[in-house]
């Protein structure tokens, strides 16, 4: 669901591997994203049931799928430790450098 991703960075296209960054900016997880980085950006902060009336379309209900998604044991574990609501403060990020 985009309704938990506050920012996203970068430039990246559907099917792409973002990483997911906690509020402190440390990697969570990464996985393979559902919607552009323009398409995401229009759907922060959205429920799933409202992605068709901000981009006209929907691919799919979540920016990224659990099946498609692999979690770091090791940052995940302390970042939900060291905060309240760790996932509210997710944004998604292209590994693919700039040009």
């Amino acid at each position: 669901m985009p309704i938990g991703v506050v920012q996203v960075k970068g430039t990246f296209e559907r099917g792409e591997v973002v990483a997911c960054l906690d509020g402190e900016g440390v990697e969570i997880a990464r996985g393979l994203i559902n919607y552009s980085s323009d398409q995401a950006r229009r759907i922060l902060r959205t429920a799933s049931s409202e992605i068709a009336t901000r981009l006209g379309f929907v691919e799919e209900p979540e920016l990224i799928h659990r099946s498609n998604l692999v979690l770091r044991q090791d940052q995940a574990v302390s970042s939900a430790s060291n905060s309240t609501n760790p996932s509210a403060s997710a944004s998604a990020s292209s590994n693919r450098s700039s040009s």
